[in-house]
């Protein structure tokens, strides 16, 4: 009971909320989220996002390996990012309806 715990010493780690675990909750759902919409773009489109962002390569390098100029790949990162947003908001629209 609380009567009995009010002379036990407690940590304030013992008594804030566990934010981190809920978080990593929310990070995980957020990681699937993003990993379905990049798998509904275009192959190339999806090629250049990885690279530029998860690789972090360069544009340079991430065209010799798509196949593409440079340019080609800044308008695949663009596309792919708006559409990106379209899906990522479209997922999040269902989720709240259900």
């Amino acid at each position: 009971t609380v009567s009995q715990k009010v002379d036990q010493p407690m940590t304030l780690g013992e008594t804030l909320p566990d934010y981190y675990e809920e978080n990593l909750h929310y990070w995980e759902e957020d990681r699937q989220q993003l990993h379905g919409a990049l798998s509904q773009l275009e192959d190339k489109t999806q090629a250049a996002i990885e690279f530029v962002f998860l690789r972090e390569l360069p544009r340079k390098e991430a065209a010799k390996r798509i196949g593409v100029s440079p340019m080609t790949v800044t308008r695949h990162v663009k596309r792919g990012l708006q559409e990106l947003v379209t899906l990522m908001k479209s997922q999040a629209s269902e989720r709240l309806a259900s």
